[in-house]
């Protein structure tokens, strides 16, 4: 522990003082890390209070993980379950607000950004796999290991905006956000 990062959920206030108690309990002196991860603070900051109080217990039920086990590998994986979790939603908050007016009974395909743009694709470009050769000058690779998974995972946004519509809709796609994550 000793010159180490580390890391956890409330480890300053807790976790912290729990080391540095047992230390003193034999007599030893107490590691120092050399830095500090804590979850609670990171997610206190830019994820907020949404899904009730910041405990692992409480943001790991909100996003359906399952119980806590207060046993150290299994609450490190996961805190890092939630920490993606929070952060998919942070990322659909930030990436999403313009869709969230749209209407939602729109054409099931994919809108590309060349669409986006107001232009309509030929009928070869729109069974195409692959952008034209011409138009490539940065592409970044699509996180969805195939083509099955990245309809999947449109449909589930798609399902996501079409519930949060009506309703205020940053909130409520946070409210449903845990079924997008499954």
């Amino acid at each position: 522990l000793n010159g180490r990062v580390w890391a956890g959920h409330n480890i300053r206030r807790f976790d912290c003082i729990r080391i540095k108690e047992a230390f003193a309990e034999i007599g030893r002196p107490a590691p120092i890390p050399v830095g500090m991860i804590d979850s609670l603070g990171v997610l206190t900051d830019k994820f907020g209070r949404r899904a009730g109080n910041m405990k692992m217990a409480t943001l790991a039920s909100y996003f359906k993980l399952g119980q806590q086990k207060h046993r150290s590998l299994e609450d490190v994986r996961m805190n890092l379950e939630v920490l993606k979790n929070c952060a998919t939603v942070l990322f659909l908050e930030a990436s999403l607000p313009s869709l969230l007016n749209g209407n939602c009974r729109g054409s099931s395909t994919i809108t590309t950004r060349s669409r986006s743009n107001g232009k309509s694709l030929c009928r070869e470009e729109t069974s195409r796999k692959s952008p034209p050769t011409a138009s490539i000058g940065y592409q970044r690779a699509v996180p969805y290991a195939s083509r099955g998974s990245l309809e999947k995972m449109t449909s589930k946004v798609k399902n996501l905006l079409c519930r949060a519509q009506g309703n205020q809709p940053l909130n409520s796609i946070l409210k449903h956000s845990h079924s997008l994550l499954r």
